[in-house]
């Protein structure tokens, strides 16, 4: 399976002498084809190899996790924001806000209001679009996702999520009203949830099952 073939490279690359790292060579072109990868339509073998980038990303072998991320990052990029693969979105974008979440505590302080700045971006932006979509099933995990990322990187990155919002007050402003929309769309639904309840309680007492489950003894 493609998902094997992945692991083989990354146990390829894991065990190449130091040289191929200095001079990009095996890790390098093995990065290439994780790239490659993501840029593809199947979403099961998309999700598998974010998963074994977010890994690889954590490696304790720095150079070799450096010169994967330089290679790889920008595809992750890719995925979440262009339009061309909102249709395998859905599936990859619990894991893949994971891997750049990793990418960013992996960030030097130099880069790391840089990555802030460009996922708050994208992530803002895909909740502005999952508002505007039609049917609410289609976009709802992605707006989850993406919201609640969000909710997690400004707690844990406040100076630089401040410094981005101030940077930008169109995008501020666009985060603030998907919260609020999502606030009055959760509560619109735990309305429908509560008076769907109410009646259907109020319709079934006093009145037996008609369903016989009689059946489901019989041997």
């Amino acid at each position: 399976s493609s998902r094997s073939i992945l692991i083989a490279l990354s146990l390829y690359m894991l065990s190449r002498p130091d040289y191929l790292v200095e001079y990009g060579g095996l890790v390098s072109e093995c990065s290439s084809i994780f790239s490659q990868v993501l840029r593809g339509r199947d979403p099961a073998v998309i999700l598998a190899t974010i998963e074994i980038i977010k890994k690889l990303y954590s490696l304790s072998d720095q150079n070799l996790a450096n010169v994967f991320i330089c290679k790889t990052a920008p595809s992750l990029f890719e995925l979440l924001s262009a339009p061309k693969y909102q249709d395998v979105l859905d599936t990859v974008i619990s894991e893949l806000v994971s891997c750049l979440e990793v990418l960013i505590a992996l960030a030097p302080p130099k880069t790391n209001t840089e990555l802030i700045k460009n996922i708050t971006h994208v992530l803002v932006n895909k909740l502005a679009s999952s508002e505007q979509a039609g049917t609410p099933q289609e976009s709802s995990k992605t707006h989850q996702v993406c919201l609640q990322a969000l909710q997690q990187i400004g707690p844990k990155y406040p100076a630089q999520f401040k410094e981005v919002m101030n940077a930008d007050v169109s995008m501020r402003q666009r985060l603030e009203q998907a919260i609020l929309s999502s606030r009055k769309r959760s509560d619109s639904v735990s309305e429908k949830v509560k008076k769907f309840s109410e009646g259907r309680n109020k319709s079934t007492i006093g009145k037996p099952l008609s369903i016989n489950f009689a059946a489901f003894h019989q041997t």
